[in-house]
């Protein structure tokens, strides 16, 4: 008897089919996930881009049209899938995670300024296969100005706050040292260490509190300091950092910097134009403390909207001397003079100082404030600083660049300032009488949080939660 089998051809191209078909929808589905996923890719690089480049621009006021041509360049569309706006990001969690829909981003609080730029990039995007319907493909980053205030980048540098010092919301930074003196006495009193009201103090380096030496008269008559900067003892705290990566990225006041101001310079000067304008008024003057200079007035040329002038010294020796002086009496108010809404570039060291006529008790000069009433000042060499004792003049809002140091003359006056500094050298005091050698920067009070913050900062990728 023969037994027949049943012909299995049949199911097994039925289960292949099914198979195949599986095999298909998984092919499918893996290539648009990877196609999805490489532009995914695509746009966080985009914004990413997009957002730093932006922030660099916070203070010139077109970080929009820089975000948008980024995206541009890096292949999306700029239209209506890409939203720019501006905020605080909150890098050192101090606002307890409140400030709207993300945990670090949103709007300003009392006191604080828009430091950020986000950018946010949302595009359906088609399978690749045709077989999913559009997805949306969401991006977005936020950058952030890290504010540094007090940065010396001389790696054989030094920042050094002085003694009576007192300074509020202010990033030290020094690829180099943070030095201060302790306390002393002498016949005059006693000289406080600095006071650091909620600061940071940053060192790629080290953080030093150094001795003081007094010398004292025989008869007792007078007294003298020399600070033992070389001897300091390395302090640890929780607002002090050493041993960092140093900052490289800020290009220094080279030719490449001077001719990028040159170019955007509203007015050029040069000392043979002198005298021909009530801004540049003099040169060829010899000042004690000071020697041969250029005086230039930007607040005698103050109009309604921000000025750059840049003074291009030549192969001729002296400083530039900004301020008023005994000569412009007549056109300097007894009640106060003001320098704002400024960029004001050298080639040569600057100095700013106030040598107002006497017989109108020196009126006080007010150097820059908030948002755009800032005053830049950027320097190929050193500059200089003369508020003294006397508080002729009071930086309101203040901005340093300086190709090589940053000194405070004599002490920081009775009045608080608001200044930043970005040294490519060092930053510390001259000639107070009380002392022999660097003293520091003598009994200056400055609050560093003032806005916009920048210049000087660092551009940050933050995190949007």
């Amino acid at each position: 008897m023969q037994i027949k089998t049943p012909n299995q051809s049949g199911s097994v191209i039925v289960i292949v089919a099914l198979l195949m078909t599986l095999l298909l929808g998984i092919m499918a589905f893996s290539m648009d996930l990877g196609y999805l996923n490489v532009q995914s890719n695509q746009y966080q690089n985009a914004v990413d881009a997009a957002a730093l480049a932006a922030v660099r621009r916070l203070c010139d006021g077109d970080w929009e049209q820089v975000a948008r041509r980024i995206v541009i360049e890096n292949g999306l569309d700029a239209g209506q899938y890409l939203l720019v706006d501006t905020g605080f990001y909150d890098a050192r969690d101090e606002y307890d995670k409140a400030l709207g829909q993300f945990a670090d981003f949103g709007t300003p609080p009392d006191g604080e300024y828009v430091n950020a730029v986000r950018v946010r990039y949302d595009h359906p995007m088609k399978s690749l296969s045709g077989l999913s319907p559009d997805t949306p493909v969401v991006a977005q980053a936020v950058a952030y100005l890290q504010r540094i205030d007090m940065a010396g980048l001389d790696p054989y540098g030094y920042v050094r706050p002085g003694h009576n010092s007192v300074w509020d919301h202010t990033v030290f930074f020094a690829n180099g040292s943070i030095q201060y003196p302790r306390s002393a006495s002498t016949r005059g009193g006693t000289y406080r260490t600095p006071a650091f009201n909620d600061c940071s103090l940053l060192s790629a380096g080290e953080v030093f509190a150094c001795p003081v030496q007094v010398e004292t008269h025989p008869w007792g008559l007078w007294s003298t300091m020399t600070v033992q900067w070389n001897d300091g003892v390395a302090q640890s705290d929780e607002q002090i950092h050493t041993g960092l990566d140093p900052i490289t990225e800020i290009r220094p006041v080279d030719e490449e910097t001077l001719a990028y101001w040159r170019e955007r310079a509203d007015t050029v000067y040069t000392p043979d134009q002198a005298g021909q304008d009530n801004v540049f008024y003099g040169k060829g003057n010899s000042i004690p403390i000071i020697g041969y200079a250029y005086f230039v007035d930007p607040a005698d040329g103050a109009g309604a909207g921000r000025r750059t002038i840049f003074f291009d010294a030549g192969d001729e020796p002296g400083s530039v001397l900004i301020g008023p002086w005994s000569g412009t009496t007549l056109r300097h108010p007894p009640n106060g003079y003001t320098i704002a809404n400024l960029t004001f570039v050298a080639t040569c060291p600057i100095h700013i100082i106030n040598l107002g006529n006497v017989t109108v008790g020196y009126p006080e000069l007010h150097v820059g404030g908030e948002a755009n009433e800032q005053a830049i000042f950027i320097s190929a060499g050193d500059i200089k600083v003369y508020p003294d004792s006397s508080s002729q003049i009071v930086f309101d809002g203040a901005v340093f660049r300086t190709g090589g140091d940053f000194i405070l003359y004599l002490s920081g006056g009775d009045r608080l300032h608001r200044m930043r500094v970005i040294a490519d050298g060092s930053i510390y005091g001259d000639a107070y009488s009380l002392y022999t050698g660097d003293h520091g920067m003598y009994g200056i009070k400055n609050d560093s949080r003032f806005g916009p913050p920048c210049p000087p900062g660092l551009a940050r990728l933050g995190r949007l939660e």
